[in-house]
């Protein structure tokens, strides 16, 4: 348990976030998630064990930070962010660091940190209550889904270098409609990757994905993400009609007026445009 005259408490609520999140990293502070080493503590369990893990307590920060479900998370949101600082130190200091004094990482961390903590408690409740199965890739994905309506970075740099912040409202797409939003990136060694997420026109969440791509162009990663959320409404049968958001006007214009034979990306719009005619519509 934290000092009652702990900093951090004071700091939680300067967190500039959601109000629902702040209270829930106010409760992470207080260690009250109700962990399965909580509830032995308070004579509502016999077995403390983590139930994704089955290989130790599970602690707030086991549950967190320290299993190998949550470790994956983390390795694939920094992508190799001061990874010694994201998994390193007690609760107070883990959250101190990554929540306050995070600066010299990315202007978003912050605000990244505080989300991904909630995705990872959410996706806790969901196998345990709902018994659902969430891959680290999917988990990853909602959480990039969560944070692109309000931040907005550069994707031609690197994923470890500044953001810029951006004030966006997402919208409901129109009854019968699911809204596909869908990023792609490239980092300075050239290693590119995509992700996104399907909502209904209810804002529920439908499916989400993540992948790494290999070297290619930012164009092509953006091309990709389409093509690859496309496919997986398709696949998994959850629709007729898709509006795609996408970051990069050039990806929505390519689609729209086509491009000539010998366009490196020619492929990938063919493919989009025959998976589309699939569907009742896609704009």
């Amino acid at each position: 348990m934290l000092p009652a005259k702990s900093p951090l408490f004071k700091q939680i609520w300067k967190w500039h976030g959601p109000e629902r999140v702040r209270v829930f990293l106010w409760r992470v502070a207080h260690e009250s998630l109700l962990t399965n080493f909580c509830r032995v503590k308070r004579g509502m369990s016999s077995d403390s064990t983590c139930g994704e893990c089955r290989q130790a307590m599970e602690t707030t920060l086991h549950v967190l930070r320290d299993c190998p479900y949550a470790q994956e998370v983390w390795n694939k949101t920094c992508r190799g962010l001061a990874l010694m600082q994201a998994f390193r130190g007690n609760l107070e200091n883990w959250l101190l660091k990554n929540l306050f004094r995070s600066q010299h990482l990315r202007p978003d961390w912050s605000f990244r940190f505080g989300i991904t903590l909630d995705s990872l408690w959410h996706r806790r409740n969901r196998a345990v209550f709902q018994n659902l199965v969430i891959s680290s890739d999917q988990l990853v994905a909602e959480i990039q889904a969560r944070i692109a309506p309000t931040l907005s970075r550069d994707f031609n740099q690197d994923l470890g270098s500044g953001s810029l912040y951006r004030n966006t409202e997402w919208t409901y797409p129109s009854t019968g409609t699911l809204k596909l939003n869908c990023d792609g990136a490239v980092a300075r060694d050239g290693e590119a990757s995509c992700g996104g997420v399907v909502r209904n026109s209810n804002g529920e969440f439908v499916v989400a994905f993540y992948g790494r791509l290999g070297r290619c162009s930012i164009l092509e990663a953006e091309l990709k993400a389409i093509l690859q959320g496309t496919r997986i409404v398709l696949e998994r049968n959850v629709g007729q009609v898709i509006l795609v958001e996408s970051d990069s006007s050039e990806a929505i214009k390519i689609l729209n007026e086509g491009c000539s034979r010998v366009h490196p990306c020619c492929h990938i719009v063919r493919e989009i445009k025959d998976l589309s005619t699939q569907l009742s519509r896609v704009s």
